[in-house]
């Protein structure tokens, strides 16, 4: 894992390493929120994003391919705001393609449903460069 001076915590795993990287979440980012006393509900949030963050990087991004890789980058300060990029290897995807599972034609379908709970649970979430990186941001609140 890398640090930089800005505070980012940079660490990168191949399509093998899904399990690490969700493994990495729990012992690194998660216990850190728990730690500075973060909410319970902000805490089901981040695991959620988080979680399907890196299933959309390493199942449909990487198809778990050894060699190549997904890179996490994340930060936390000390009022609770966490930053993360998951970020691919591949060709990324068309946001606008994914339907909308709030509207009725939608309501059964399986697809976008993570995309979907990932932006109404977080306070920021954007898709950069061709869709192969996606950045969220949570104001966690601390008890």
């Amino acid at each position: 894992m890398k640090e930089q001076n800005d505070g980012w915590q940079i660490r990168s795993f191949n399509g093998k390493e899904a399990e690490l990287a969700y493994l990495y979440f729990n012992t690194m980012i998660f216990k850190k929120l728990q730690d500075m006393g973060v909410n319970g509900y902000d805490l089901f949030k981040a695991q959620l994003i988080f979680d399907e963050a890196l299933t959309n990087a390493f199942r449909h991004g990487i198809n778990y391919q050894e060699e190549k890789f997904v890179e996490i980058k994340h930060r936390i300060n000390n009022r609770g705001v966490l930053e993360v990029f998951v970020k691919y290897v591949g060709e990324g995807f068309d946001l606008s393609r994914i339907p909308d599972c709030k509207k009725e034609e939608n309501l059964e379908k399986l697809n976008g449903r993570g995309i979907c709970l990932m932006k109404e649970l977080s306070d920021k979430l954007e898709y950069k460069e061709k869709g192969n990186i996606i950045y969220f941001k949570i104001d966690c609140n601390i008890e």
